[in-house]
């Protein structure tokens, strides 16, 4: 268990990706919500302040680059 959990927000098109990230990071004590596309995760930070963002670059026919701006 870490001594400062962060709240972590995983966005990715790929199931798989998403899960084994979050039990990684969850294993480590860290709260994780994911999102599988550009705009979930949008509306999930819009709803929730998150301590850190892993988002692909590369979701689907969306550019990830894209939803950062």
């Amino acid at each position: 268990m870490v001594p400062n959990p962060m709240d972590i927000l995983i966005v990715d098109d790929e199931k798989s990706i998403r899960l084994t990230t979050s039990l990684a990071l969850e294993g480590e004590g860290h709260y994780v919500e994911t999102a599988e596309d550009g705009e979930s995760a949008l509306k999930r930070i819009k709803e929730e302040n998150f301590d850190l963002v892993f988002l692909d670059l590369r979701l689907g026919d969306e550019d990830g680059l894209e939803i950062l701006t």
